[in-house]
């Protein structure tokens, strides 16, 4: 069941909403693991586990599914909270299923769940994210998948974007570690020494340096770049370029995700959708005011602003 779900004071809420309570359903699906790791891998899991993803929508609609709030993590062993909370009320009430995928690199199975997402394993947590959203747009019928990844969570996203930026129709970017390699060269960078163990020594060990410019956002938006161009620059008729509406917001004062990070990142995402002819305007929204620090805005509304932000850009995806 939902944490908090059963707990919640639903005095809180209006006799419409408190009515909400009593349609919503919470399900776990099991997706199969897409492992990428290779032969040479020895911290798979085992071929039996799947990728657990936590559910909770409103029942009594056509399709339930059909617009789905996905959000990610996967990294320090650390478990994806599904608690509910009371933002969610607004999302549930539009129809939106709220749903958490528990990849490879976070702690839900275990230790060795974790293993399995770390170091030189770090693309199975971006491949269990793809396989996800393959899994609830090809057997659920998820028609607007949007993306919602916080720090760690955040690289993962920013990770499928280049990967596939067609498999999702947007995707909110909160404080995003969009540039894995700077980190783990640079010990400049704030938690250097903590990111290097979970996703290795690019200044000291070669393998460890191949895999992570693999995958690291900034360091692979010349993947990005170059799709685009190729779809824009096509002669033959293909489908018309797809790329999800984006969300990114940074801390000013952040120690943790440095906004200078994020904001390169923007910088030049920026100029490959400027080359590519997409509207930047219209898909892509950057800021620094949600936030002072890592863990968002301060005081006592700074939660809910934030939420209703997010609420909004999801709403207009609908």
């Amino acid at each position: 069941k939902i944490e908090g779900l059963t707990t919640f004071d639903l005095s809180l809420l209006e006799a419409d909403d408190q009515n909400l309570f009593e349609s919503l359903r919470y399900e776990t699906l099991h997706v199969p693991l897409n492992d990428v790791c290779g032969p040479e891998s020895n911290a798979r899991a085992p071929a039996t586990d799947a990728i657990p993803v936590s559910l909770v929508y409103r029942e009594g609609v056509a399709n339930p599914l059909a617009t789905v709030l996905l959000s990610v993590y996967g990294a320090y062993g650390t478990v994806l909270s599904s608690s509910f909370a009371a933002e969610h009320v607004s999302l549930l009430r539009r129809g939106v299923c709220l749903a958490f995928a528990h990849v490879r690199g976070g702690g839900e199975l275990g230790v060795s769940w974790h293993v399995a997402g770390k170091l030189t394993k770090k693309p199975n947590s971006i491949a269990d994210l793809e396989a996800v959203c393959c899994h609830l747009r090809n057997s659920y019928g998820a028609r607007t998948i949007c993306l919602k990844g916080v720090s760690a969570g955040g690289m993962l996203v920013a990770a499928m974007l280049n990967r596939d930026c067609s498999s999702f129709e947007g995707a909110i970017l909160r404080v995003p570690f969009v540039d894995v390699m700077r980190a783990s060269i640079d010990r400049s960078v704030p938690l250097s020494a903590h990111e290097v163990d979970e996703y290795g020594d690019a200044k000291n060990n070669a393998t460890e340096r191949r895999c992570i410019s693999s995958y690291s956002p900034y360091s692979n938006l010349e993947r990005l770049r170059r799709r685009l161009i190729r779809v824009r620059n096509s002669s033959k008729p293909v489908a018309p370029l797809k790329f999800p509406r984006l969300l990114v917001t940074a801390g000013r004062e952040d120690t943790r995700v440095p906004a200078w990070m994020v904001a390169k990142y923007v910088a030049a995402l920026e100029r490959i959708l400027l080359d590519a002819g997409v509207d930047v305007a219209a898909h892509l929204n950057f800021t620094t005011e949600l936030g002072h620090g890592h863990f968002g805005l301060p005081g006592r509304h700074g939660k809910s602003i934030e939420s209703a932000v997010e609420t909004v850009f999801v709403a207009s995806l609908q």
